[in-house]
């Protein structure tokens, strides 16, 4: 998809995918809700979309421990990754993770290869959009952004200097 920001970008601006502009675009996990052992006294903040604010994010509410990472599908990701909420009254809302965080499944995390794009640069061009996020979301029951989806989005990036 490419957005009505492309057409009125700068000329040495480059319109580039969201896959394109990232080191890793992926979904994070949630462990087992039925082995406490795995909340109980966890290390790694995790993050829900209702944590997602459109800004920073410096804890969570919960926290997992290093054998709910080992053992799920839940990544611990780099400081400065943006989160993107996938699925149902949260779509389209942001966030970027001041330290090194996990997320549940509902989020897809984008780490940005900083030889290409600034994190921040990105957090806001998809704050930008967030209109037309949404009306990608498809789903009768609860609105869903696939990773592909927000993978192949184009949008216009400036030179990395």
């Amino acid at each position: 998809m490419e957005t009505d920001l492309c057409a009125n970008a700068p000329a040495d601006w480059k319109i580039q995918s969201v896959a394109d502009v990232c080191l890793r675009v992926t979904s994070g996990g949630t462990p087992s809700r039925r082995e406490s052992a795995f909340y109980e006294g966890g290390v790694w903040p995790w993050v829900k979309t209702q944590e997602l604010q459109d800004g920073w994010i410096d804890d969570t509410e919960e926290h997992i421990t290093e054998d709910a990472v080992a053992t799920s599908s839940a990544k611990v990701l780099p400081a400065n990754t943006v989160l993107l909420a996938m699925y149902g009254a949260t779509v389209g809302q942001l966030g970027i993770l001041r330290r090194s965080m996990t997320c549940n499944q509902a989020c897809c995390a984008l780490i940005a290869d900083l030889n290409k794009a600034d994190f921040r640069f990105l957090y806001f061009q998809l704050l930008q959009i967030r209109p037309e996020l949404k009306s990608l979301a498809t789903g009768a029951a609860q609105q869903n952004l696939s990773g592909a989806v927000i993978k192949s989005l184009r949008l216009p990036f400036p030179p990395i200097q």
